[in-house]
């Protein structure tokens, strides 16, 4: 989302220069540039503050330690490791742990979490026979942590993983420990050679069919349970109001199944208007652009014809924006894409 807004805060900053350039109105120039610096400033702030908040109760400036921080710096250097057996869904082999073990001084006084990354029950207590998968380092990472006894906050062991982190740097900067050289479109996700990018784009078109006829859409209202944390449940029920809150058995389960008949009934209708819709835009910009072509030669260009050039390529820009996205959320989600490629 921020990237996006990004694209289109460069695109409005050009036409606000461009309509300076032709109006030399300075007044409007200031109020637009001021409008687009509003949600960069709402970003920052609220970013920065949950930041201070979070430093503030667990000593650690960061959104979340996860996939940030430096437990997630940490588990991107993982990733960075050459590996023969690391691919696009085993992120994080084996060999790729050991060799950052082997390097970091630091890591090397903690062997029993070597031992319990490695016997991990997250994959069958053996990840040389069942190895990590996609990025669940990061949750196996913090288990071991915790079942060591290691963990004591996160102020600590953000401290030590910086230690871990700077010596796992120097050993890459000095050939100790062999970099990737698959391209890494981001840190926190696993490097691919040509061949492994290549065979995402079919998953994009798999993507899009999936969105378009809303295949795997499912209405999810079920009864829910609140036996493992009846106190949470208790306590919801007195802040909210509703009853079943603390007693699931108390929920109009007839209301539940109507709701759920009354949105399958709106995917249906989805699925046969999305196709409708999707074909009709092709055959409406390709007619767009047949009379603007029209326009152009018989020298009758006027400017709601530059207006509808502009609205054409704002579809165009966001098509391409889904097409992005699209071949993102398969780069990460790899589980998903093996499980699709095997049924297929």
């Amino acid at each position: 989302m921020f990237a996006c807004l990004i694209f289109f805060s460069i695109a409005s900053v050009i036409a606000i220069i461009y309509h300076l350039i032709k109006t030399r109105n300075w007044q409007r120039t200031i109020l637009y540039s001021i409008i687009i610096c509003i949600p960069f400033a709402s970003f920052n702030y609220g970013t920065n503050n949950y930041k201070e908040i979070n430093e503030k109760y667990f000593g650690v400036s960061a959104i979340q330690t996860r996939t940030s921080g430096e437990l997630g710096e940490f588990v991107n250097n993982v990733y960075k490791v050459k590996s023969q057996k690391q691919n696009w869904y085993v992120w994080a082999p084996k060999d790729s742990i050991e060799k950052v073990f082997k390097v970091s001084p630091t890591l090397q006084e903690y062997p029993e979490l070597l031992q319990s990354i490695e016997h991990t029950p997250w994959f069958a207590g053996d990840i040389s026979k069942k190895p990590i998968q996609g990025d669940f380092l990061t949750w196996v990472l913090r288990s071991s942590l915790s079942d060591t006894g290691i963990w004591k906050s996160e102020k600590q062991i953000d401290k030590l993983f910086s230690k871990v982190n700077n010596e796992i740097e120097s050993a890459f900067n000095t050939g100790e420990l062999e970099k990737t050289d698959k391209i890494q479109l981001l840190s926190s996700a696993v490097g691919r050679n040509k061949t492994e990018i290549e065979s995402l784009f079919p998953l994009v078109i798999h993507n899009f069919r999936n969105v378009m006829f809303l295949q795997g859409y499912t209405p999810g209202a079920i009864v829910g349970n609140t036996a493992y944390h009846p106190e949470v449940g208790k306590y919801a029920s007195t802040v909210t109001g509703i009853e079943y809150l603390k007693d699931y058995s108390l929920c109009n389960q007839n209301a539940m199944n109507h709701a759920n008949e009354q949105v399958s009934i709106i995917f249906k209708i989805y699925s046969m208007l999305n196709p409708l819709l999707f074909v009709g835009m092709i055959i409406i910009l390709f007619f767009q652009l047949i009379l603007l072509l029209y326009v152009l030669i018989k020298k009758r260009w006027k400017i709601a014809h530059t207006e509808c050039l502009l609205l054409i390529g704002l579809v165009v820009v966001l098509f391409g924006i889904c097409i992005a996205y699209s071949f993102s959320i398969n780069v990460f989600h790899n589980l998903y894409i093996k499980n699709i490629l095997m049924t297929q």
